[in-house]
């Protein structure tokens, strides 16, 4: 089966946020790849978005499964930092990250201003 799983509605963004966005992404993915779910043959990871119009914004997660048992740490590393600081930032957005047992969850809200066109 698929490892990573993409869904959402289509929707183009500024260059700005596709930049910061993809950073982000790749630190998750990096991340993932070393000590994560995709560290393990059984691992997967689910990424998805959506436009909340009742909040203006777009809300993307990522969702890890089938890794190594999370253990949340009470230091910040550097991957954690900058996508808090990308998000925050760059985008004027918020992250929440969170370290349930089955995998590493990362909630990535922005100002639907980011957005371009949908459809």
């Amino acid at each position: 089966g698929a490892r990573v799983m993409i869904e959402g509605e289509d929707v183009v963004l500024k260059p700005e946020a596709v930049h910061n966005l993809g950073m982000a992404l790749h630190e998750l993915t990096a991340n993932a790849e070393k000590y994560g779910s995709l560290s393990k043959p059984e691992g997967a990871v689910h990424v998805g978005w959506k436009v909340c119009e009742d909040e203006k914004a777009l809300k993307l997660t990522w969702e890890e499964r089938g890794g190594p048992e999370v253990k949340e740490t009470s230091r910040s590393g550097f991957g954690r930092t900058m996508i808090e600081d990308i998000v925050g930032k760059a985008l004027a957005g918020k992250v929440v990250l969170s370290f349930p047992a089955q995998g590493v969850r990362c909630e990535i809200v922005i100002p639907a201003s980011h957005i371009t066109s949908r459809g």
